[in-house]
């Protein structure tokens, strides 16, 4: 399956809000995460156009054990510069929104926290989705087209 229509497949199991609510303090996750340059450190470099590869394989710069004191929210409709949303150390989201046209002042901050947002919402790391390691043996193999 194509790198980018893999990653959408995967989405069923990237992590939730409801996932880090399960959470205990001090837990950490074996991830994978497709963050904004997911591709840099060896897809672009080294995979071998339109070759497949096991996820594991392909993925295995992009593995990391990580706890989720910090994370970010996937909300495109807050209509800031990106979709991935920071949350800071006091649980809150500090976001500058682009107001109606003509507003005056033209923007302004939103101060919500992460448990307003519905337990549906994806959450990531460093720009991207995440998704726990080990659903990666239930998905098929990935290669990946440059153009």
């Amino acid at each position: 399956m194509e790198l980018y229509d893999f990653i959408e497949k995967c989405k069923p199991h990237h992590l939730t809000i409801a996932d880090v609510k399960k959470l205990k303090p001090g837990d950490k996750l074996d991830i994978v995460a497709w963050d904004r340059k997911f591709e840099k450190p060896w897809i672009w470099r080294l995979a071998k156009d339109g070759k497949p590869y096991t996820p594991q394989y392909f993925f295995r710069e992009n593995r990391h054990l990580c706890d989720m004191n910090q994370f970010e929210l996937y909300v495109p409709h807050l209509s800031t510069w990106t979709d991935w949303i920071e949350i800071h150390d006091d649980g809150y989201i500090y976001e500058t929104v682009v107001c109606e046209r003509d507003a005056v002042p033209p923007y302004s901050l939103k101060y919500l926290h992460w448990t307003e947002f519905p337990e549906t919402t994806r959450v990531g790391k460093w720009g991207g989705p995440i998704m726990l390691w080990e659903n990666l043996k239930e998905m098929p193999n990935v290669y990946y087209n440059s153009f």
